[in-house]
């Protein structure tokens, strides 16, 4: 058994913007329904038009603050040690990933009073949060295919096509688990994807 974890190209580079961090603090405490672009420049201390030259919209804004926070879940995520093969890290960091949004006060609150906040990232585009969670998984999947110098655990495939597929797994528990844990415990769930995500990744004779 061996425990590791893979570098994060870019983790933690570069200062955060005082703009995004000051929506994240408004937001927090108005939600997204009653953020303004003023309130976000008094927050940072800008004027009203600085923020307005990055960010156009109230929408646009939220949706910065938004990915910022989930890029710092993702992120804490992935920096988890986990015991195991190759396999086991890729299920273990998504499932630990997938619990953090669950749980994250601020995402949920977006989902209950304004979920139409994180369409733009389900049906018209990629996040950075997700081209994280994509590139790491990446470099992941490699690790775990013989022919790429891995272990062998992961069956041999295109590891970026496959790391959109774990992401497209993953995804759905993420914005749909406060109605799917009026069924099933959320623990119950998390391990039930976790072994769906397990059986796509594993070699047949495994």
């Amino acid at each position: 058994m061996m425990s590791q974890s893979l570098a994060i190209d870019g983790a933690g580079d570069g200062d955060p913007d005082p703009i995004v961090t000051a929506a994240i603090a408004v937001l927090s405490e108005v939600g997204p329904t009653r953020l303004t672009l003023a309130a976000v420049a008094r927050r940072a201390g800008v004027s009203r038009m600085t923020v307005y030259r990055r960010y156009p919209s109230v929408d646009a804004v939220v949706a910065a603050a938004l990915t910022a926070e989930m890029d710092g879940v993702v992120r804490r995520a992935m920096s988890e040690q986990f015991s195991g093969n190759n396999r086991e890290r890729v299920v273990g960091v998504t499932a630990s990933g997938v619990r953090a949004l669950v749980d994250h006060t601020l995402l949920q609150r977006v989902l209950q009073v304004d979920p139409q906040s994180l369409l733009p990232l389900l049906v018209e585009r990629i996040g950075s949060g997700q081209r994280l969670v994509r590139d790491y998984l990446t470099v992941a999947l490699e690790a775990g295919m013989a022919s790429r110098g891995g272990d062998g655990s992961i069956r041999e495939a295109d590891p970026r096509l496959m790391a959109l597929v774990v992401l497209t797994m993953a995804q759905p528990y993420v914005v749909g688990m406060r109605p799917l844990s009026q069924e099933y415990p959320q623990e119950v769930l998390l391990a039930e994807m976790a072994a769906a995500i397990n059986s796509y990744l594993k070699q047949e004779d495994q």
